[in-house]
């Protein structure tokens, strides 16, 4: 046994529970948690012996949180949770909640006495109420700030699954000293970061929002320019973060607290400022501690994830950024006739966001969560569609093309371009950008993925749908315009796409032709082609796949080179007998088959390929369905050749045959 947890089985065991493919499985969790505790209790053996370690402990008390309802990791876990704290008390929740009990209660040993610093730097101390000042701290308001750097070194280190549900007079007593140290940004910040810790156990939202301490700390934050502070930001944003998960909190707490252009202002002010997982620095250091944050900013992460944690990062700016993702998906109208979204805009947030986003344009995670807050804004209307496309349509296009390799990165951006190319001049924007080129890679890195494959066929179907009446080709071309300077001023060549579009507007008029050629080009119709006859199964992906075909091939010219080059006709009639079974497929399959059928030229590529036979059948299939009727109908009669009613003997479908001739 003790070989076994020496090579690390045990350990292996345990601090995997959480990982992806077996997190959900609650008869492994089970199983794990189970054999762990049946281990201890043999004599000898202890969790040191089992090899388990700092890691061990949050994986077990992550899985006693996600599975709370299962009474057998509550029997088994917190034995293994109570050994483990033993060792490591910083992970200890019990521990954090004993920290603060004696910061409050040295607290109400300090007489009300508070520090303010004068001009040349120095501190004085004097009683809240008022009296005479001190020079030197009181021995009890040093027993105050010691208990209260202690406090923000659990609020640091302690993980968010070692966080417990602490008692109810905690928070309004937490709540009542910042009250009364709001002029001291030490204390201040230790507070905040200490409710902010308290607030990523949802146990604890209620006691947060009854004791209003959010509304308290936004006017504390305020009044005393906190904003300068950046470990007050940190812990404000903390605090925010979990309380904009609820819906009923952001109707109530944070809108009357206005946190949204707080929010905005931290993103512009810290958009350049970097930190570790440890956070900022203390400001007010007291004299017997000078060394403080120098000890706690060496403070390093370890565990699987130590590299990241570790890495200078833009972390008070992302938080904000996730803050106001959340913030996003509140678009409906309230009382005062606004939403957080109509507040996010007309505070600035879209170009917060855009900024914040060129600047660190080589982060993902960052990039991420600001493309979901652009994503959830973008749902509301065209107007806000607009607004995020002139700001930011740049850097969304430049992160689904420089991380087309990312899956999570690379749908979220997909899914903005698609709410975004709702607009028809963002869709020009989208082309100025060379996001085509991008999708197409992103396409073959992810051919095994139909949902990613199927995200990208729905945005270039968006693009392939511009509607030229809604964007004149003048409008058009100073757009791609603006694109191509845009991209000269960051420094960047012009994109393919914006070059060949351009290019392309100077011989035809038609600005829908110009868009499609340049995405037949790129290779958007090849690659829809392969998404669709690799996945010929996958009914949602190949509707998505003939939809955007349909739309790319709305020309002579570029209908042919699909038919000639890509063997269009072949494989959507493929696709189609595949899926017999899905009327919407059908129908659009026969549009796309209509386009072709339509061209003399290109007429006995559909017949050859059995198309009357199959249009035929699908009609005998789904005979109420309307419109797939009429489409296969249309294709039918715009052949006008004996291979139809060679196909209708053959089928024996009169009916059907008289309907065609009534054509």
């Amino acid at each position: 046994m003790a070989a076994l947890g020496a090579a690390g089985v045990y350990k292996a065991a345990v601090n995997n529970m959480n990982a992806a493919g077996v997190a959900d499985v609650e008869e492994h969790t089970v199983a794990v948690c189970d054999l762990t505790h049946a281990l201890l209790q043999v004599p000898g053996i202890d969790v040191r012996t089992l090899g388990l370690n700092k890691q061990s402990l949050l994986a077990l008390k992550a899985a006693l949180r996600r599975m709370h309802d299962n009474a057998t990791l509550q029997r088994v876990i917190p034995p293994v949770v109570a050994q483990l704290e033993a060792i490591y008390q910083e992970q200890s929740g019990s521990a954090f909640e004993g920290a603060l009990r004696r910061l409050l209660n040295a607290y109400s040993a300090s007489e009300n006495y508070v520090r303010a610093r004068k001009a040349d730097g120095t501190y004085q101390y004097a009683k809240a109420g008022g009296g005479a000042a001190l020079a030197q701290p009181p021995v009890s308001f040093t027993a105050l700030t010691d208990a209260a750097l202690t406090v923000d070194i659990m609020s640091r280190v302690l993980e968010e699954e070692s966080v417990t549900p602490v008692p109810a007079d905690i928070i309004p007593a937490l709540l009542s000293m910042l009250e009364v140290h709001a002029a001291d940004p030490c204390m201040s910040s230790v507070l905040m970061g200490a409710v902010g810790k308290l607030a990523s156990n949802a146990d604890n939202h209620v006691a947060i929002v009854s004791s209003r301490i959010i509304l308290t700390m936004d006017r504390v934050f305020k009044q005393h320019r906190l904003e300068e502070e950046p470990r007050a930001c940190e812990g404000l944003a903390a605090v925010i973060l979990p309380l904009s998960f609820e819906q009923s909190y952001v109707r109530s707490v944070l809108t009357e607290a206005s946190v949204i252009p707080t929010l905005i202002a931290l993103i512009n002010r810290y958009a350049s400022r970097l930190s570790c997982y440890i956070g900022s620095a203390l400001p007010w250091l007291p004299p017997n501690q000078p060394n403080h944050n120098q000890e706690v900013l060496s403070m390093r992460a370890d565990g699987a994830d130590a590299e990241e944690r570790n890495t200078p990062l833009p972390r008070l700016a992302q938080m904000c950024v996730q803050c106001l993702a959340n913030l996003a998906c509140d678009n409906e109208e309230d009382a005062t006739g606004e939403s957080s979204v109509t507040r996010i805009l007309s505070a600035g947030g879209v170009e917060a966001l855009g900024a914040l986003m060129a600047l660190h344009i080589d982060k993902p995670r960052l990039l991420e969560d600001s493309i979901c807050a652009l994503s959830n804004m973008a749902f509301v209307s065209d107007v806000i569609q607009l607004a995020i496309g002139r700001s930011c349509m740049d850097t969304v296009c430049t992160a689904a093309t420089r991380f087309n390799a990312d899956s999570y990165l690379f749908q979220m951006t997909l899914r903005a371009i698609g709410n975004l190319t709702r607009c028809d001049e963002n869709i020009m924007r989208a082309v100025g950008y060379g996001v085509i080129r991008g999708m197409v890679e992103g396409m073959h890195a992810h051919g095994a993925d139909p949902a990613v494959l199927q995200l990208c066929a729905d945005v270039i179907g968006n693009m392939a749908s511009v509607d030229d009446k809604k964007v004149s080709q003048e409008d058009g071309t100073r757009i791609l315009a603006e694109c191509s300077a845009k991209r000269h001023a960051a420094g960047s060549a012009a994109s393919s796409g914006d070059d060949a579009l351009l290019a392309l507007l100077k011989k035809t008029p038609n600005l829908k032709e110009a868009v499609r050629t340049v995405l037949y080009e790129d290779g958007a119709p090849r690659a829809l082609v392969d998404a669709m006859t690799r996945h010929f199964r996958n009914a949602d992906l190949a509707g998505s796949c003939l939809r955007a075909l349909h739309y790319v091939g709305a020309s002579p010219d570029l209908v042919t080179r699909m038919v000639n080059e890509l063997s269009l006709v072949e494989q959507v009639v493929y696709i189609m007998r595949s899926i017999d079974y899905r009327p919407d497929v059908l129908r659009r399959g026969a549009r796309v088959l209509g386009l072709v059928v339509g061209m003399d030229s290109l007429k006995d590529k559909v017949l050859l390929a059995g198309a009357p036979g199959m249009l035929l059948q699908a009609i005998e299939n789904h005979k109420t369905e309307r419109e797939l009727c009429i489409s296969c109908y249309s294709v039918l009669a715009m052949s006008r050749s004996s291979a139809v009613i060679s196909a209708v003997q053959e089928m024996q479908a009169v009916d059907t045959a008289v309907t065609i001739l009534r054509t």
